[in-house]
């Protein structure tokens, strides 16, 4: 069975791990199986702990970078590089006033810029104005799929999690201070 800390080295050692392959060890993220790791909240054995907790380490930044898909992780000396690939020249602003960012990834950019530290999804939510959730679902899809974006172009990244473990939140803040 691996443990955090050996997986946090052998994705340091590949540079990234995107959440379509799992060549670190394909027993890890069997999600459901009988003998799966995955939820069993332990800390150092379970992958859904890991994500959130390689990030808040900063060991590995954790998101939605591969094509706005959950689960990718880039180490810290591929971190610049993707960087440099994928994050636009211009910025969030100049981005939106030349019509390139949508409404809600403005929405997302102000409310972290209005804030100042970093916000949990529920934060977003609320302070957009979007709750209760059952009332505004179509507005939350276009929140979260601006999430995803500002994720894909490096702007915003997870940063860690809120809550206990049994509902446990992340926490969207802006890139990865020191690392870039």
């Amino acid at each position: 069975m691996i443990k955090y800390d050996e997986f946090v080295e052998r994705v340091n050692d590949a540079g990234f791990l995107t959440p379509f392959t799992n060549y670190i060890d394909p027993e890890i993220f069997t999600w459901g199986r009988k003998n799966s790791q995955a939820y069993s909240c332990n800390l150092e054995t379970d992958p859904e702990q890991w994500k959130t907790r390689s990030a808040r380490e900063r060991k590995l930044a954790y998101g939605c970078f591969f094509n706005g898909r959950a689960g990718g992780y880039i180490s810290p000396r591929f971190y610049s590089i993707f960087i440099d690939a994928f994050n636009p020249r211009i910025t969030p602003e100049e981005r939106y006033e030349s019509g390139k960012l949508g409404k809600y990834e403005k929405i997302v950019w102000d409310l972290l810029n209005q804030h100042g530290t970093p916000l949990s999804w529920s934060d977003f939510r609320q302070k957009a104005g979007l709750s209760p959730a059952n009332k505004y679902k179509q507005e939350i899809n276009q929140l979260d799929s601006a999430l995803k974006q500002l994720q894909v172009t490096f702007d915003v990244t997870i940063c860690g999690t809120t809550g206990n473990m049994g509902v446990i939140k992340s926490i969207i803040g802006f890139r990865i201070n020191g690392w870039t």
